[in-house]
């Protein structure tokens, strides 16, 4: 799909109606991506903070996806992460990704099938630290392991969000 100024419209139309419709504010995930346009108007983080700011829904951060997004399109991940606004951050999304062998170049695809990389990790420490303490889900739908796995991911995860809590807390 097209950053563009008509695709933006359209999003925004549609999400301002599904929020009405429903009677409340809904997240929109930043989607990871494989290839870019060559006539796109804004970057993926802009067009993600427009919508927000021109629908008022809010926005389910997954940061595999954008990490997976900047390693394939060689942008800095953290800068992403840095131009959404924290209040519009309802929910974090975490997952592992695979990496596979495609015209002559690794790309990263958001597979939902393995442990979340150390890289995401320190991603999302990162972006912790921006947005504060939300609710984190780790999305894992292909070749589930052990709930013992499972549950070490999500252990890992909390510790994450604890010190987060307490770090915040100590500044106020």
């Amino acid at each position: 799909m097209p950053y563009t100024q008509e695709s933006l419209k359209v999003f925004v139309d549609n999400i301002s109606h599904t929020q009405d419709v429903l009677g409340r504010q809904i997240l929109i995930e930043n989607p990871s991506s494989y290839f870019e346009l060559n006539y796109n108007e804004f970057s993926e983080s802009e067009f993600l903070v427009a919508i927000a700011q021109q629908s008022g829904c809010g926005v389910l951060l997954d940061v595999n996806n954008v990490y997976v997004s900047a390693m394939n399109h060689g942008f800095d991940a953290k800068e992403y992460i840095d131009a959404i606004s924290p209040a519009s951050v309802g929910e974090i999304h975490l997952a592992g990704h695979s990496v596979q062998a495609m015209l002559d170049k690794e790309i990263r695809i958001d597979d939902h099938g393995s442990k979340v990389c150390e890289a995401v990790w320190a991603l999302y420490q990162y972006t912790l630290k921006k947005v504060g303490a939300k609710p984190t889900l780790i999305e894992w739908d292909n070749d589930v392991p052990s709930w013992g796995e499972l549950a070490e991911q999500a252990d890992i995860a909390n510790s994450y969000l604890e010190r987060t809590e307490i770090e915040m807390t100590s500044y106020e």
